[in-house]
């Protein structure tokens, strides 16, 4: 994705033929509306960036399509939206995903990855944990083991597994925090900015406003005020994206 093209310019570059006459109806699709389609693509979220550009893929001549965790970062409206558009799509999809109801209905094969060998299960996600008699997908890591263990080896086992999974929710949510904050603030920043740039653009409608030079003060400390949040963003979507793939 290009940062300083807009929304729709990402599209619309990518669309041809009829399809650049449904640009906006599929924007809308992806949940960017009014006038998110003019904003550049640099200020957008993390979640946004992926619905761009999964919205932007799906517009491309392409018969196959290789998807990486494509629901980090997506809410599950933004979930529900991407599954709706992959299952309309007539080419073939290799998905890798640990988001069980993400992968329910929408593949017909199953590969596990195991042991430096490739098994393949016919049906969709749910077909495969009936067919390896498990409830979810991380019973997998404790069928790896081979020797039986004792019940207290096995209860403090899973004791250590419950509090490293409740330690990485702490981690996440503390770092989804901090993105959802960058977003408000730029969000209210954008709008006073927009504000003061109407004043200065057309000062007969505010008398008074421009002679002490508190207006353009303001501005340009809304600026870097959006500049710092901007930075602020990019770093803490980087920390989560990070943390992320490490677990």
């Amino acid at each position: 994705l290009d940062p300083e093209k807009t929304v729709f310019q990402t599209m619309d570059d990518a669309a041809v033929g009829d399809v650049r006459r449904q640009v906006r109806n599929i924007l809308g699709g992806f949940l960017f509306g009014g006038e998110d389609i003019d904003k550049k693509v640099k200020v957008l979220s993390g979640g946004e960036k992926a619905r761009l550009a999964i919205a932007r893929l799906l517009l491309e001549p392409v018969n196959l399509l290789v998807l990486d965790e494509p629901t980090n970062h997506l809410d599950m409206r933004s979930k529900d939206i991407l599954k709706s558009a992959l299952l309309q799509y007539g080419g073939t999809i290799i998905v890798v995903s640990h988001d069980r109801d993400f992968l329910q209905g929408l593949t017909q094969k199953v590969f596990e990855f195991k042991h430096r060998h490739i098994k393949e299960f016919i049906g969709d996600i749910y077909d495969f944990i009936e067919t390896r008699n498990i409830e979810s997908l991380t019973q997998l890591e404790l069928k790896t083991k081979s020797a039986p263990e004792s019940a207290a080896v096995q209860t403090a086992e899973n004791k250590k597994i419950w509090e490293q999974k409740k330690q990485t929710e702490r981690e996440l949510r503390k770092l989804q925090k901090r993105v959802s904050s960058a977003e408000e603030a730029i969000v209210t920043l954008e709008k006073e900015i927009a504000s003061l740039e109407a004043i200065i653009a057309d000062p007969s409608r505010h008398p008074g406003q421009l002679q002490d030079g508190e207006l353009f003060a303001s501005y340009e400390k809304a600026k870097k005020q959006l500049q710092h949040q901007e930075w602020l963003w990019e770093e803490a979507s980087r920390d989560m994206e990070a943390f992320e793939k490490s677990q």
